[in-house]
């Protein structure tokens, strides 16, 4: 197991998850206060090792604003050795797609090490419908609630581990002089 954070950082997320999850009465109350609870303490960030999707007017309409945005290919060991020398804190994995039953929290007794586990198989996974997308996942847990538009969420990458950048087919001349 690649580790997200540290025990702190789990210790936290989990002790928020479990007070969501005793705090209110019906199932589905529950389930929806622990998943926006889940979300203002975690970071994640989406990528597709699918080189094919850069031809695919679908994935840019869905992903790129209908394909007036871009796409920035990586270089993973480069961000991966700047992460662990910074001590980022950030892991990363390949989706895992479940063909009928999403993961979920238990609600039952554990060791730490079973409810990190659990976090990690929502964390990285997907309906096998989306297989195709060969999903890959940046993830980071915080020890404070983080807002959304917060810049503690934003994550610097080192401009090294830019390989290239791909204009959308419906790119506007501002966007493309801004990056040239």
């Amino acid at each position: 197991i690649h580790l997200l954070g540290s025990n702190d950082e789990y210790s936290y997320l989990l002790q928020k998850l479990l007070e969501e999850a005793t705090s209110t009465q019906g199932k589905e109350e529950r389930k929806l206060l622990i998943r926006e609870n889940f979300f203002r303490t975690t970071g994640i960030c989406c990528f597709t090792a699918d080189e094919k999707s850069l031809g695919d007017r679908l994935h840019w309409k869905l992903f790129a604003n209908s394909g007036t945005g871009f796409c920035i290919e990586y270089d993973w060991e480069a961000m991966r050795t700047y992460f662990n020398n910074t001590k980022a804190g950030v892991a990363g994995r390949y989706i895992n797609y479940y063909e009928t039953n999403a993961p979920k929290l238990k609600a039952r007794i554990k060791t730490f090490d079973e409810s990190v586990d659990e976090i990690y198989q929502i964390i990285y996974s997907l309906s096998q419908k989306l297989k195709d997308e060969k999903e890959f996942r940046l993830a980071k847990a915080f020890t404070i609630e983080v807002p959304f538009n917060d810049n503690k969420r934003k994550q610097l990458v080192p401009k090294e581990s830019i390989h290239s950048i791909t204009l959308g087919p419906n790119a506007t001349q501002e966007l493309k002089q801004a990056i040239s």
